[in-house]
């Protein structure tokens, strides 16, 4: 079984990163661009945070993220992302409701946003919930069932297609 958390630790890795590289990829400006400099910035900063361990400095910015953006989803995801990641280090389930109040969340405001957005933005939102399913599940690979592992990552994939 550890072999498949190693696996899926990897596969979150992955996802991380991507995002983080498709946040920073220079493209054209679009007149509906999701996020602005600032929230880019901030999403970098918790990211590098993490990469260095600093797990409380990086959860107080997702707070702070969460209070100055709050019908964003990407504060309530990278705040789960922290959590996530804090348990993970310490091997131990620490803050499962919070984790999984910030994974709902991030789903919730995705999906309100993303009912009425322009295709750029909808695009952001299925990404957003694809991102938010995957983590439920890597946190299920440790925490959980293996039968909850396979239907969330099933729920992952679907997102990311919609998104595409």
């Amino acid at each position: 079984m550890w072999w498949a958390v190693q696996e899926i630790m990897k596969c979150a890795f992955l996802v991380l990163t991507a995002t983080a590289v498709s946040i920073t990829t220079p493209t054209p400006i679009l007149a509906d661009d999701y996020l602005d400099r600032a929230r880019i910035q901030q999403l970098l900063s918790v990211q590098q945070l993490l990469y260095n361990d600093k797990f409380y400095e990086a959860d107080s910015l997702t707070k702070t993220m969460i209070a100055q953006y709050p019908d964003n989803p990407a504060g309530y995801l990278f705040g789960a992302v922290t959590l996530i990641t804090m348990m993970f280090d310490r091997e131990d389930n620490l803050y499962p409701e919070e984790f999984n109040r910030l994974i709902d969340s991030a789903r919730s405001k995705a999906s309100i946003i993303g009912d009425t957005a322009s295709n750029c933005t909808r695009a952001w939102m299925c990404l957003f919930q694809g991102h938010a399913e995957a983590y439920r599940s890597l946190w299920e690979s440790r925490f959980g069932t293996r039968v909850t592992v396979i239907k969330k990552g099933r729920r992952a994939k679907k997102e990311y297609e919609r998104g595409l």
